[in-house]
């Protein structure tokens, strides 16, 4: 009110439909001017729609009595309907390999016992927990684009009206599967199958893997109108199908599909294995050769060009650690290149050295040396102006040859020019050096 009122006692409510008015008690605030009252409606749908309010015979503190007065509200008990989620346009079919979707329609209200447009109501749509809320047009109209993530997840759908009634809301579970099944090549007769692999097993066992978290691979035939169910097969050279569908040895598993089979006997040749595997929404297929080859491969050649020709008595002398080799042998046939090391030590008893003693000044009557071999072998001497001959450690140097010969020259002596190969010593010194010693069991001369 304008100004505070002494009583406002007359406050009717006359709904649409209603056989009688209602009457609402009204409270004042502390200044008499605010007035409050609180109005329930029934729950008959039938009287939806204006409620006229009357107030009349209210007076002011000094007892002035006021005009009636009038005004409406709408009331709404009617619920929107529930969506018809096949009539949406947009809304996520199952299964299916797509995850984003565009919705879009035109959502309805119960008003005064009729669908009209939802407007100024609310829609609510509703992907897993994620809720998004919506405000429809004049026109009911209402869009937006979801995401589905991997896997299944319920969608739904609500209309809420402006008077807050919410009407029920329908929901589906949607599965995405937007993963095609995966195939990987396991093994062939127990080794890795990998492309062009040979085997020279006649019947060799297979092995291989189908994957697909999402549907999954149904236990048949493979299916190319729906994308369901998988196939394995053998294929000639020309890829030609051999027989039917090979068969799984192993217990099915949709998601996981373990695959074994032994072939029948081939004959030497080229083969492929051919998989399609399906999971009602995508397909994927895969293809891998083989090779077949139970016969031994002949001797290969090595060009002439590389051939090596060294004897103990005329050895070929190496000056390289590495030597190229080329030659011919049957295509795709593995070779090993090696050599043969003679590795039995035979330590030789009576080893004898001849060294050829310098011209030495007279006032050095004697040269000394002594030599570590290998193998443990040390060997002494000690020359005067004419050819000695040294004997094993310890032994004089008087000693006569024994054993056959071994004519073993020096290394060059920084100390002066070498001579036929020869280390000469021009001093009374020791020098030691290392000689390979290792021989087999008869006596052999070796020049160097």
């Amino acid at each position: 009110a304008d100004e505070p009122l002494a009583k406002l006692d007359n406050v009717m409510v006359a709904e649409s439909n209603a056989p009688e008015n209602t009457k609402v008690t009204m409270t004042p605030n502390a200044d008499k001017t605010v007035w409050t009252g609180t109005y329930i409606t029934g729950d008959k749908e039938d009287r939806d729609g204006t409620a006229t309010v009357y107030a009349f015979g209210y007076e002011d503190l000094v007892g002035n009595e006021g005009v009636e007065d009038t005004t409406t509200f709408n009331v709404d008990r009617m619920a929107p309907p529930a969506p018809n989620l096949d009539a949406i346009t947009g809304f996520p079919e199952t299964p299916t390999p797509t995850a984003t979707w565009l919705i879009e329609s035109e959502a309805e209200d119960n008003l005064l016992g009729a669908l009209v447009p939802l407007e100024k109501g609310t829609v609510k749509i509703r992907v897993g927990t994620t809720v998004y809320t919506l405000t429809p047009t004049a026109t009911g109209y209402y869009s937006k684009s979801i995401t589905l993530p991997e896997g299944i997840t319920e969608v739904g759908i609500q209309h809420i009206d402006r008077a807050g009634n919410a009407g029920e809301e329908n929901a589906e579970n949607i599965t995405l599967d937007s993963i095609a099944p995966s195939i990987t090549w396991d093994t062939i007769a127990d080794k890795a199958l990998v492309d062009g692999v040979q085997i020279n097993n006649a019947t060799p066992t297979i092995t291989l893997t189908i994957h697909d978290a999402g549907l999954g691979v149904d236990n048949w035939g493979f299916n190319a109108d729906d994308n369901t169910g998988y196939s394995v097969q053998l294929w000639d050279e020309n890829e030609n199908v051999i027989g039917e569908n090979l068969a799984n040895a192993l217990a099915h598993d949709n998601n996981v599909l373990a695959f074994e089979n032994t072939l029948s006997k081939l004959a030497d040749s080229t083969y492929y294995i051919y998989v399609e595997a399906g999971d009602s929404q995508l397909m994927d297929n895969a293809l891998i050769e083989f090779v077949v080859d139970t016969v031994a491969p002949g001797a290969p050649s090595v060009d002439a060009a590389y051939v090596i020709t060294s004897t103990m008595d005329a050895p070929m002398i190496v000056k390289k650690a590495s030597r190229a080799i080329a030659g011919t042998a049957e295509a795709g046939a593995d070779i090993t290149v090696y050599g043969t090391v003679d590795t039995t030590e035979t330590t030789l008893t009576t080893p004898t050295l001849k060294l050829r003693a310098p011209p030495m000044p007279r006032s050095a009557p004697s040269v000394g040396a002594r030599l570590n071999v290998d193998g443990g072998e040390r060997l002494w001497w000690r020359m005067n102006r004419a050819e000695r001959v040294c004997g094993r450690d310890g032994e004089p140097a008087s000693s006569p040859e024994r054993g056959g010969s071994w004519f073993r020259g020096f290394t060059r002596d920084r100390r002066g020019p070498p001579q036929h190969g020869s280390r000469w010593v021009n001093n009374r010194s020791q020098s030691t050096t290392t000689l390979p010693l290792n021989t087999r069991p008869r006596t052999r001369k070796r020049r160097v």
